[in-house]
């Protein structure tokens, strides 16, 4: 049993991610996720470098991303193909209706890669409710290209926000439709303070 940090927190390093850039951190970060197995936890992020190399899944209610800031706390994305780096949504990837996924948040990330051969999405929601996603930097520091790259994917639902964000890809957001429920796809979603560029030829 892991020792919490505080009530609902853990720490990526308790389940061994390394923050250096190097050492392959997708399955510790995700065992992390995974440890509340029923939804209602906090993640915590330390000044690092976190190397992933493949999806990492949020399929539970009221979980919450907390980095150390947009310049501190690094995702360095290098999958092996065309790959999500974050996924909200219950379900899995594809059509399949399982409900909403509510009350969710990320804060505190800057997303980099040195992978341009593959299409990559920072972050994919698929039927979120009322959840919040803030100071996150997207390729500002490193080109998001490639095979047409996406920053922040939207297939609805509700009442999500976006604030203190630069975004700069292929396609810095894209929003389609919301397959679960097709008369829901962004209804009652806030933007503030967001910056974007289009980066490169957009495939």
């Amino acid at each position: 049993r892991y020792l919490l940090l505080n009530d609902g927190v853990v720490n990526v390093r308790q389940f061994g991610a390394k923050g250096d850039g190097v050492t392959d951190d997708t399955n510790r970060i995700q065992a992390a996720i995974s440890y509340f197995s029923s939804g209602n936890g906090t993640v915590i992020f330390p000044k690092g470098r976190y190397l992933i190399t493949s999806t990492i899944t949020i399929d539970q209610n009221r979980i919450n991303l907390i980095g150390s800031g947009k310049w501190v706390s690094e995702i360095v994305f290098n999958p092996t193909g065309d790959d999500i780096c974050f996924f909200f949504g219950k379900g899995g990837e594809g059509n399949t209706d399982a409900g909403i996924i509510v009350q969710c948040s990320m804060t505190g990330f800057n997303f980099t890669s040195t992978v341009t051969a593959f299409k990559k999405t920072a972050i994919e929601l698929k039927d979120i409710s009322i959840s919040s996603f803030s100071n996150i930097a997207i390729g500002s520091t490193t080109q998001w290209i490639g095979n047409g790259s996406i920053g922040v994917r939207v297939r609805g639902r509700e009442g999500t926000s976006f604030s203190n964000m630069e975004v700069y890809a292929n396609a810095p957001f894209v929003f389609a439709v919301n397959t679960s429920y097709p008369t829901i796809c962004l209804d009652q979603f806030t933007f503030e303070n967001i910056v974007t560029a289009c980066r490169g030829h957009n495939e």
